[in-house]
């Protein structure tokens, strides 16, 4: 009789699978803007999104088992993504998250006259907080990030064309602006080529077409020296700095050893812009 009674009084059963419970609470009480609990999910390779406003009982049910990432958002809300994993027919429960205030934060950026003629482009400008990578651009070189966390802020803008930064002060659940203009980056010397260390010094593996040294160094090569220093003995890292060295326009001298002949030739340096967009920099290169 009294297993009949707990029967009755438990309610339905619960939906097949997996579950995930938690609750969000506001500190000082009050119901933070447009607040939403997002689980997402990914099926097929699709990420599937599962949302629900903000409240103290939040729950999932029928769930795959499986990674998911819970993220909180809102407009006067600081965003907490959490990652979490789920075993089949598991119930976790998260608990209740706390809701920390933040504020809104329009961010726009602008190039210089002389960045404008060479076509510079706005979209995908990346954006930095007190340091922390927080989002991108769009193609006019405006975002608006939510959830900022209030006080004095520093924002630091960079894409290829050059860099901006600059201090704001967010207003908890208000909207602040900053409009940053990019200043052009130092140019770093290249001669558009990659080394391995060999005995002898450094072995040239790639010449960039479009780079200084083309027609002047060939990928085989062996480079013994660069301003008149050995690179024998000396790592890649090591050997890097010194092919370019720290001027734009700078003459490099190189001794090098070409098929058991040994030359030696000359490049001048080159900005990082000098080298074609059709055969970019490639990671390591100088």
């Amino acid at each position: 009789m009294i297993a009949l009674l707990l029967a009755c009084g438990a309610g339905p059963p619960p939906a097949p699978g997996a579950s995930l419970s938690l609750g969000t609470h506001a500190e000082r009480g009050e119901l933070l803007e447009d607040c939403a609990v997002t689980l997402l999910t990914r099926a097929g390779g699709d990420p599937n999104v599962h949302g629900q406003p903000c409240g103290p009982a939040l729950r999932w049910e029928g769930l795959e088992p499986g990674d998911y990432r819970v993220l909180v958002q809102g407009r006067s809300v600081r965003t907490h993504s959490e990652l979490v994993h789920i075993e089949r027919d598991q119930h976790l429960d998260l608990g209740l998250l706390p809701l920390e205030p933040g504020g809104v934060l329009s961010v726009e950026v602008h190039l210089p006259v002389e960045l404008e003629a060479e076509g510079g482009d706005l979209g995908g400008i990346l954006l930095r907080v007190d340091g922390e990578v927080v989002g991108r651009t769009d193609p006019e070189g405006r975002a608006l990030l939510r959830g900022v966390p209030p006080g004095a802020l520093e924002v630091i803008a960079q894409g290829p064309a050059g860099a901006a930064q600059a201090v704001v002060e967010v207003t908890e659940g208000l909207e602040s602006e900053v409009l940053l203009e990019l200043e052009p980056l130092p140019q770093r010397p290249v001669v558009g080529l990659r080394v391995t260390p060999v005995p002898e010094g450094a072995a040239i593996r790639y010449v960039h077409p479009s780079g200084p040294a083309a027609g002047r160094l060939m990928t085989g090569d062996v480079l013994t020296a660069v301003e008149g220093q050995p690179l024998a003995g000396l790592s890649e890292a090591e050997i890097g700095p010194l092919l370019a060295g720290d001027e734009v326009g700078a003459v490099r001298h190189f001794e090098l050893l070409r098929g058991g002949e040994r030359l030696s030739l000359s490049v001048v340096a080159a900005g990082l812009g000098a080298l074609s967009e059709d055969a970019p920099l490639k990671s390591g290169e100088r």
